[in-house]
């Protein structure tokens, strides 16, 4: 499961299908129509820390949850505040873990951060690995849920 759509994104569900073509990949994101993508993504429109919304996605049988940073653009600006960028994230990841714990489900999450002294704010809630926005690519992060 990859919550957020952008050309990162995309790049990932690309490496993804090169490590395991049968995985069913899906997206969730709020942009008003499905974006452009590979055949095999199933887009879910809809708001991440919504319980209903990861259910829909599957969220107590995907093999990990990709949550990447997103910046937020309101009125056609762009807010690239890394406070803001990594709070949002901060939430999904709050929704995730309280769904594992409600269904007693451990998913393996990954979370895209913008700052890495932001880290430090994500300990109490279970994200199993931390990518920075800058410096890794995207092979690398895929690479985390199919070693090889």
């Amino acid at each position: 499961m990859l919550i957020g759509w952008s050309e990162k994104v995309k790049a990932a569900v690309q490496e993804i299908i090169k490590f395991d073509q049968t995985i069913d990949i899906v997206v969730i994101d709020n942009a008003e129509k499905a974006p452009a993508a590979e055949d095999d993504v199933f887009y879910i429109r809809g708001d991440a820390t919504n319980e209903e919304v990861l259910l829909r996605a599957n969220l107590p049988k995907a093999k990990g949850i990709f949550i990447f940073a997103k910046e937020i653009v309101q009125a056609n600006y762009t807010i690239k505040d890394p406070l803001l960028v990594d709070g949002k994230t901060l939430l999904v990841a709050t929704a995730i873990t309280l769904m594992e714990e409600k269904m007693n489900t451990p998913v393996y999450v990954i979370a895209e951060v913008t700052s890495h002294k932001h880290i430090q704010l994500f300990k109490d809630v279970k994200i199993d690995e931390f990518i920075p926005t800058k410096g890794v690519g995207y092979c690398t992060i895929v690479q985390s849920l199919f070693p090889a």
